[in-house]
């Protein structure tokens, strides 16, 4: 199989999308920004669906490939691809909690199906569940990866910089993701495979990005959600702001814990109602009065800046490991000649 590239960009672009639509539902929150996560998730199911188009010799006659679903693996993967980017429109247009759910789980139908295009006697590495646990925990990964980042980015938006990402559920998710991934990858590792200086190097690479990658993403979150225990504050830190930047006395970030429910406005001690969730905010504590911001948080310096480059250093880490992992995926199919 020389031509991979093709289906390395489809597989993980639509894993990520579905992953990104599991996570939403999980946070139970029909909200602003809950649609505006969705429209990522189309764009890139969108970009999925056009890499896919290089794998095939004549583009302009793809629709055949869609004309044996009762047999074909492959025509289940095109009819479910196109089902979950309908399933993701109907949320977006009438934005009901039922449709966020129905999505999700027809974008897990469809790293089912993926993942069973691969299933085959013939190819000893591809032929077990461990290809849909393996697909199932990348789509988890990658999808917990962009929406970390687009709260990061959304947060230097918002006044205040508010983050309001699925603070309760959303740490425990990429750990497991994480830890899945590596233990899926070390078995499928031990699998009958060919060998060759290429493919160790790239299992090398891979756990070694995504180890690092995790252990950075688990970090800011960590950072985000709750105080660390002040033996890790020097660490915590150093990860928050940019190189060369002093560090502020006393907490310099509000702790934002967002509610999976949604609940009335609310003031006081609950902060500003964001996108219909109520906010708990932890006031930092600070040896001078903190600054008022519009939203009505009060809030220092918010390293927003910091936090937004390491972000992007995470991400670029797992989606790295993701595409050599994939690479490696597709590189260990041998051709019996059946």
């Amino acid at each position: 199989m020389v031509d991979y590239w093709s289906l390395v960009i489809f597989t993980i672009l639509g894993q990520s999308a579905a992953g990104i639509m599991m996570l939403l539902a999980l946070s139970r929150r029909a909200t602003r920004s809950a649609v505006r996560r969705t429209w990522v998730a189309v764009i890139i199911l969108i970009a999925a669906a056009v890499a896919s188009l290089g794998h095939l010799a004549d583009p302009t006659i793809s629709y055949f490939a869609v004309t044996n679903v009762l047999s074909s693996w492959l025509s289940r993967e095109i009819l479910f691809a196109g089902l979950f980017g309908a399933a993701m429109l109907l949320w977006i247009i009438f934005r009901r909690c039922r449709l966020l759910r129905l999505a999700a789980l027809v974008g897990l139908a469809f790293v089912y199906v993926m993942s069973r295009v691969y299933i085959i006697p013939t190819e000893p590495f591809w032929n077990s569940l461990l290809t849909f646990w393996s697909f199932l925990s990348t789509a988890f990964l990658l999808g917990a990866s962009l929406l970390l980042l687009l709260d990061e980015l959304g947060a230097r938006c918002r006044a205040g910089g508010v983050r309001q990402a699925l603070l309760g559920r959303l740490p425990a998710v990429a750990a497991i993701a994480v830890g899945f991934r590596l233990i899926f990858l070390l078995l499928q590792l031990a699998r009958p495979r060919p060998i060759s200086e290429e493919i160790i190097w790239l299992e090398i690479v891979e756990i070694a990005l995504l180890t690092a990658g995790g252990g950075l993403g688990m970090l800011l979150l960590t950072r985000r959600a709750a105080a660390l225990p002040p033996a890790l504050e020097p660490v915590a830190d150093a990860v928050a702001l940019p190189p060369g930047r002093p560090v502020p006395h006393g907490r310099a970030e509000p702790i934002i814990l967002a509610r999976a429910e949604s609940l009335p406005p609310e003031t006081g001690e609950t902060g500003k109602n964001v996108d219909g969730v109520s906010s708990i905010v932890a006031e930092p504590v600070a040896e001078s009065a903190p600054e008022a911001t519009p939203s009505g948080l009060q809030t220092r310096d918010c390293r927003a800046g910091g936090l937004v480059f390491w972000t992007l250093v995470a991400v670029a880490l797992v989606w790295t490991a993701e595409i050599c992992g994939r690479v490696l995926f597709y590189k260990s199919y041998v051709w019996f000649g059946m």
